[in-house]
């Protein structure tokens, strides 16, 4: 008992100090749409961005804010602009890729 006991309190210590990762919170897709998770309600968003197949997004793991977002063609930052060199890419965003644009957090 005194084992089960102290692993409760352990638990419940911990479970305080715990931090959710958001960097799924921001999802942009499609023509113009979007959705924000970070409240935990989806949000709809308005973008830039005009997709039919491939698109990704990358959102800052402590707070769930957009980082940035791709069709695999151009990038766009969190104010939904274009980024320096962000246009051009050589991802296929109209002729159905399957992976045409993947974003790996380094």
């Amino acid at each position: 008992m005194k084992k089960i006991f102290t692993l409760l309190l352990l638990t419940l210590h911990l479970g305080g100090q715990l931090m959710a990762q958001h960097e799924n919170d921001q999802w942009m897709f499609g023509q113009y749409a979007g959705l924000d998770f970070s409240t935990g309600t989806a949000v709809p968003v308005l973008h830039d961005m005009v997709t039919q197949s491939s698109c990704a997004s990358a959102a800052s793991p402590l707070t769930g804010e957009l980082l940035f977002y791709t069709n695999g063609v151009s990038v766009w930052n969190r104010d939904h602009e274009l980024m320096p060199n962000g246009s051009g890419l050589l991802g296929d965003d109209l002729q159905s890729a399957s992976m045409g644009a993947l974003i790996v957090p380094f």
